[in-house]
C-alpha cells in the first residue's frame, strides 16, 4: 500500500542518515582541527541545498498520497550520495 511504501522510503532515509551521522563521527576524530573545521563548514551548505532539492521533490506532488514517499526518497538518494562522497576522505 502507499502507506507501506511511505514507510519504508522513512526507514530508507533514517538508514541512511544515521550511516552519515556514524560516518561523521569517525571523521571527526580522523581530520585535523582545520580540515574538519572545513568540513563542518561544507556540511552546512550541503544540508541546507539538500533541504532545497527535497523540499522541491515534493512540490510535484504536494498534498498527494506519494508527497511523503517521494521527499523520503530524494532525501534518501541525497544522503547516501553524501555518505560516498565523505567516505572518499578515508582513503
Amino acid at each position: 500500500t502507499q502507506a507501506d511504501m511511505n514507510l519504508k522510503s522513512q526507514e530508507l532515509y533514517e538508514l541512511w542518515d544515521e550511516v552519515l551521522n556514524n560516518l561523521w563521527g569517525k571523521l571527526e576524530k580522523k581530520l585535523s582541527e582545520e580540515d574538519f573545521s572545513k568540513l563542518q563548514d561544507e556540511q552546512r551548505t550541503w544540508i541546507a541545498e539538500k533541504e532545497k532539492s527535497v523540499e522541491e521533490a515534493g512540490k510535484d506532488v504536494e498534498g498527494g498520497s506519494l508527497d511523503l514517499m517521494v521527499v523520503n526518497m530524494e532525501a534518501a538518494r541525497i544522503t547516501e550520495e553524501r555518505v560516498y562522497e565523505l567516505y572518499e576522505l578515508f582513503e
